[in-house]
């Protein structure tokens, strides 16, 4: 955009709107500029020393000699990292949230505690590591079925790297407690949840990026302060909710007039607080696949690779751009998503009717972000106003 990184505009553009207080970039932090990039630092107080001490010391193990073993590697991931656990990602960015909540006062604010783990690389600190084993892991859902003739999409991406690896056979305390001595437990909405689910070998899949449930359903758990909730708390929603709700929620419970042409989220106010309101009738998510392997595997353009999915009650329906062939789950007779209905002749008429809500919901995006909603109804067919007449006699 020709924009400085360094320029207030320019950060806030960078950083989607944030201010950021701390960061963990990982991976090559010290290749980032920036005056809160500290954690490298903070691992080398501690004695931690090397170029990159991220990587060799807090997402490293070591081998019977002292040797490095980086955890990028799977098969050291039951091996504990080199730090101990209160000198971990984790723990280090929980201390800078702590800071972060006796800093600002009395001032509203929001803060969004973002912890990498779990997470690549896959290896934690003591005793972490050790404490869960191979018998305490649930069995992996896949079916052999899978794999006949995927949808092309589907094919590529199980011969990624991940799929063929995985195809084979104390935060919240610290925090919550910090909130409670500032005084704020009780006028802090509080939202836990996840960006993204993973398949861990599910349907022969490693990583993240379809559309199955293992993958798109998260965890969203909110602590709503307002006496007007008391009447749903400790119960379960049932009704399909978005990430996207997210910020107009905040807006909401904080009075803002929420700007409709920018937002397709929902506050979900009304539902925390048992209000009747009606209600989407379907989750909708996308997918943009342009920088994995998986595209050139299929020789897509990289306005090609991209990808939609409606999910109703029960039925999961999955569009992609270069291919006519969709996907189709039944999930009231196959929850765990085995049986591709794409191209069953008995279901044509529920991929239309699903394909018809998908445009629905597109043709909905919101595109005309800089001028209210508002300002439009006072501005339509104004031109006579300002001087402008078109077409007359």
């Amino acid at each position: 955009m020709g924009l400085s990184r360094e320029s207030e505009l320019g950060m806030s553009i960078a950083e989607g709107g944030f201010s950021p207080f701390e960061r963990d970039d990982g991976e090559h932090p010290d290749k980032r500029t920036g005056p809160t990039l500290r954690c490298n630092h903070y691992l080398r107080a501690q004695g931690h020393d090397g170029e990159n001490p991220w990587h060799s010391w807090a997402n490293s193990a070591e081998g019977p000699a002292g040797e490095v073993l980086s955890g990028w590697s799977l098969r050291r991931a039951h091996l504990p990292a080199r730090v101990a656990e209160k000198h971990s990602e984790t723990a280090w960015m929980s201390d800078r949230a702590i800071d972060f909540i006796r800093e600002s006062g009395e001032r509203p604010w929001l803060s969004h505690l973002s912890c990498i783990k779990p997470h690549w690389p896959c290896i934690a600190p003591a005793p972490y590591h050790a404490m869960y084993g191979i018998d305490a892991l649930l069995p992996v859902v896949k079916a052999e079925a899978e794999r006949d003739d995927p949808h092309p999409v589907f094919g590529a991406f199980l011969g990624m790297d991940a799929a063929q690896a995985f195809g084979r056979d104390e935060l919240r305390g610290r925090v919550m407690a910090a909130l409670e001595a500032e005084g704020r437990l009780d006028d802090t909405m509080i939202v836990f949840t996840s960006d993204h689910g993973d398949y861990l070998g599910e349907h022969w899949l490693g990583e993240k990026e379809l559309f199955h449930e293992c993958s798109v359903r998260i965890p969203l758990i909110i602590v709503d302060p307002s006496p007007a909730a008391e009447a749903t708390r400790g119960t379960v929603e049932s009704r399909m909710v978005e990430t996207i709700d997210l910020v107009p929620t905040f807006l909401d419970a904080l009075g803002v007039k929420l700007p409709t042409n920018r937002f397709e989220g929902r506050s979900l106010c009304p539902l925390l607080r048992g209000e009747s309101t009606p209600w989407r009738e379907a989750g909708f998510s996308e997918l943009d696949f342009v920088f994995y392997k998986a595209r050139t595997t299929l020789g897509l353009d990289v306005q090609q690779a991209s990808c939609w999915m409606v999910r109703t009650e029960r039925w999961k329906y999955i569009a992609f751009k270069a291919f006519e062939r969709a996907q189709l789950f039944d999930l009231e007779h196959d929850p765990d998503e085995l049986v591709d209905l794409g191209q069953s002749d008995a279901h044509a008429a529920t991929r239309a009717e699903l394909h018809a809500l998908l445009c629905k919901r597109l043709a909905d995006r919101r595109n005309r972000v800089t001028v209210s909603d508002e300002d439009v109804a006072a501005r339509t067919d104004g031109a006579r106003a300002n001087g402008v007449i078109i077409g007359e006699w």
